[in-house]
C-alpha cells in the first residue's frame, strides 16, 4: 500500500517522457511490445558493444525471449520458488539472493518495479552503481516513482500506464531517459 500511494503522489508530477509507444491487441503482443522497448533501452546503452551480458531481475518469460532473440547473454533471478533453479528458454533463473552477485558479472540489468514492493530495490541500485552497470527498468509497480530515480538507474524506465498489459484496452509506455536523450 505505502508504494501504490507513494507512486500516485509521483504521479502528480508529471514528468515528461522521451517518448511514448501505445499497444493494443492480446495480451500477448502487449507483452511482447513492453519487452522489444525495453531490450531496444538495453542495446542503446550498451552499444556500441554488440550483444552484452543482461541479468533479468523479476523473470518474465517474454523478456527472456527477446533479449535472447537479440543476441543477449541472459543471467536471471527471480524471488518466486516456483521458477528458481527453472529454465525459461534457456536460460537457468537463480534465486533473487543471488542478484547482487550477479550483477557483478553483468553489463546491463533490466529489473522490474516489484523490486520496491520486495524491499530489494535500495540493493540492487547499490550493487550497479558499485559496479558501474546500467539500470534499465521496466515498471508498472512505481511506474511514476522510477523516472524520478533515473540519475541513479543510469538507463532508462519503460514505465506502463493503466489499463497494464494484462488486461482489455490500448496500453501506453512511457520511455524515460536522462535529460537531453530523446527518442533515437
Amino acid at each position: 500500500m505505502d508504494i501504490a500511494a507513494l507512486d500516485a503522489a509521483a504521479g502528480a508530477l508529471r514528468m515528461e517522457p522521451s517518448h511514448s509507444v501505445t499497444a493494443g491487441g492480446t495480451t500477448h503482443h502487449k507483452g511482447r511490445v513492453r519487452s522489444e522497448l525495453v531490450a531496444a533501452e538495453v542495446d542503446r546503452v550498451v552499444l556500441p558493444g554488440g550483444p552484452a551480458r543482461v541479468l533479468l531481475v523479476g523473470v518474465t518469460a517474454a523478456m527472456v525471449e527477446v533479449l535472447v532473440e537479440r543476441g543477449h547473454s541472459v543471467l536471471a533471478s527471480d524471488l518466486d520458488p516456483g521458477i528458481i533453479g527453472s529454465e525459461v528458454h534457456g536460460v537457468r533463473v537463480h534465486s533473487g539472493t543471488e542478484t547482487c552477485r550477479l550483477l557483478a558479472r553483468a553489463d546491463a540489468a533490466v529489473i522490474t518495479g516489484m523490486t520496491t514492493t520486495t524491499g530489494t530495490v535500495d540493493d540492487v541500485v547499490a550493487a550497479a552503481e558499485a559496479h558501474d552497470v546500467p539500470l534499465v527498468v521496466f515498471a508498472q509497480t512505481g511506474g511514476h516513482v522510477f523516472p524520478l530515480m533515473l540519475d541513479r538507474c543510469s538507463g532508462a524506465v519503460v514505465a506502463e500506464r493503466f489499463p497494464f498489459y494484462m488486461l482489455s484496452g490500448d496500453t501506453t509506455f512511457d520511455i524515460y531517459r536522462l535529460a537531453g536523450e530523446r527518442h533515437r
